[in-house]
């Protein structure tokens, strides 16, 4: 399910949706439960629920981080929507937005697809006021490696949609941050989003649909 960063292109066209140089990720891991609240995970020795701070790696990825990730990551979508919406055009605030959040190869797709999605009308979508967020729940890690994430995740836009848009489930890469691409620090985790695509069997995504094993 490609992520277009043009929120509007996704709802009116009624599609479901989409790193570089910067630090190491820590070593593989297999995947592990979500807590209920997706921003925190219980401590081992109480109920506490602690929150998950996107910003810092653990010393094991698991799926409350890239939660966490993916929250901050879907605000910053939405400024780049909104920003598109009220200028009409990849404006150099839209452009400076896009390459904080997305790393190639998905940095080109969305700059293509915004500078359609500019003209488009802005049919099922609700106005800024009402809209929710985009909600990404990550369910499985498929590889962890140190310049390169990629796991399993459902993707849900209804909360901007005036009409029900179905929530699918896409396979995501994310990669180390490259500052230089950001060099106004907009986004605030280590990571950048560098590809999403529908996978055949979610339960099982290939190494050719997995750009981490690629």
């Amino acid at each position: 399910m490609k992520r277009i960063v043009a929120l509007v292109a996704t709802l009116t066209l009624l599609s479901a949706c989409g790193h570089a140089k910067g630090a190491a990720t820590p070593p593989p891991t297999s995947a592990v439960a979500v807590s209920n609240d997706p921003t925190t995970v219980p401590t081992s020795t109480t109920t506490t629920m602690v929150p998950v701070d996107p910003s810092v790696p653990p010393a094991v990825i698991d799926l409350p981080y890239l939660t966490a990730v993916m929250a901050k990551l879907n605000l910053l979508h939405l400024e780049q929507v909104a920003v598109i919406e009220r200028d009409h055009r990849v404006s150099p605030d839209a452009f400076s937005l896009l390459r904080a959040e997305f790393a190639e190869p998905a940095l080109d797709d969305q700059l293509t697809d915004s500078a359609v999605a500019a003209n488009k009308p802005h049919i099922n979508v609700k106005p800024q006021e009402s809209r929710g967020p985009i909600i990404t729940t990550p369910t499985q890690l498929v590889t962890v490696i140190p310049q390169c994430i990629s796991f399993i995740a459902t993707e849900d836009f209804s909360r901007l949609a005036e009409t029900p848009v179905p929530v699918g489930q896409d396979l995501v890469s994310i990669r180390p941050i490259n500052r230089e691409q950001d060099a106004e620090h907009l986004n605030p985790t280590p990571w950048q989003v560098s590809y999403t695509v529908i996978p055949k069997d979610p339960d099982h995504p290939t190494p050719a649909e997995d750009q981490c094993a690629s």
